[in-house]
């Protein structure tokens, strides 16, 4: 925190941090105003480290050094997912299923195969993140040809994981990234505006294809539907949402208050609360701070979009900013039916905040340039 603030004492927070201040500042009005003190005090602390130390710009101005670091951090990253995905394939093959402290790992009821991974949403985001990232460190052109051969290897290996997770967030998350990816190549107007208009066709007869074929998008029943019931889960969340809009119940409170008002089954509650970090957010912290978070997410998009498009960024960091914006748009779709992007200390908030802060690095990096 200290960084900041000016050597004088004066405040020196950046503009796009000022959503995120307010947020902060609003979710400690909730720790006093809700019970759950000691719960709701620990789950905002962790609001502090992704805001202020994860989130953080890259202090040498150095497109050498930040290459480096990212490199790094992608290196690390593959590297554990693979070991990890490469296992639960050696199980798969060789059909082990186990239960170890309650947890089941192996074959789900639902037709998944797990592996090592503790359920079928953790491994098909490990995969999906991990396919993302060995894209992007092909792009920094920063590995021999082994090494490529090693990522391209990754890939395959986390894509079959994928498809046996029958993990559909994290796949349309994919996709997600994919899409945009492929937007900020195009270089016209023009064409961009051309490619927008056939997604929305084609999102449009896809969705309607789906939701004639037996209810399959708006099927509440729990386990099935597009939405594996959530949407039964949300209805019941809204509730708590219009009963408590400006402060919310507190992190800590949601899934007993939202049991409380509960008149539909509520699959995956214990396990994942709302499924949904736009709805837990609001039933966490209030409307009011959904807003401000939802105005964070926008303006920090839109800053990674008009520096890609606008200002002449060179050709490496333009890759790396073009991944970031595109990996930070697919966790902003995943987390439509995951919520794990705020008050949690996993790899998908850890990995979503860090490279954040280097989109923010680049964008600096490149006004800096531009007004030379």
């Amino acid at each position: 925190m200290f960084l900041e603030f000016k050597k004088d004492g004066t405040l020196a927070i950046k503009r796009y941090k000022y959503p995120l201040v307010i947020f902060f500042l609003l979710g400690f009005v909730t720790i006093f105003l809700m019970k759950g003190k000691v719960g709701n005090l620990k789950l905002w602390a962790s609001l502090w480290i992704q805001f202020f130390i994860l989130f953080s710009e890259v202090r040498i101005n150095n497109k050498y050094v930040v290459v480096k670091e990212l490199s790094t951090l992608c290196k690390t990253y593959i590297i554990i997912s693979f070991v990890a995905s490469f296992v639960t394939l050696v199980m798969y093959a060789l059909d082990i299923n186990f239960v170890f402290m309650k947890e089941r790992y192996g074959m789900t009821p639902y037709g998944a195969y797990t592996g090592v991974y503790t359920g079928s949403n953790t491994e098909a985001l490990v995969a999906c993140l991990s396919i993302i990232i060995t894209l992007l460190i092909l792009k920094l052109k920063v590995t021999n040809k082994i090494g490529v051969i090693f990522y391209f290897f990754n890939i395959g290996i986390q894509l079959i994981v994928l498809n046996m997770s029958k993990g559909r967030g994290a796949m349309v998350g994919l996709l997600a990234y994919a899409i945009v990816y492929l937007f900020v190549l195009i270089k016209s107007q023009r064409h961009r505006f051309t490619y927008v208009i056939y997604l929305a066709l084609g999102g449009g007869l896809g969705a309607f294809i789906l939701s004639r074929w037996g209810g399959y998008l708006v099927n509440k029943s729990e386990g099935l539907g597009f939405f594996g019931g959530r949407l039964s889960l949300w209805s019941q969340g809204l509730k708590v949402v219009k009963s408590n809009f400006f402060y919310g119940v507190g992190v800590s409170n949601v899934v007993e208050e939202v049991k409380k008002v509960a008149t539909k089954p509520l699959p995956g509650i214990e396990g994942g609360a709302m499924h949904n970090i736009y709805i837990q957010t609001a039933v966490s912290n209030g409307g009011i701070a959904l807003l401000l978070i939802l105005v964070f997410f926008i303006f920090i998009s839109a800053l990674m979009y008009k520096t890609l498009v606008k200002y002449k960024v060179n050709n490496v960091e333009k890759k790396i900013l073009a991944s970031i914006f595109a990996l930070t748009i697919a966790i902003y779709v995943i987390n439509f039916v995951e919520a794990n992007m705020l008050y949690v200390a996993n790899f998908v908030a850890t990995v979503y905040w860090i490279f954040l802060g280097y989109g923010v690095t680049i964008v600096k990096n490149s006004k800096a340039s531009e007004n030379k």
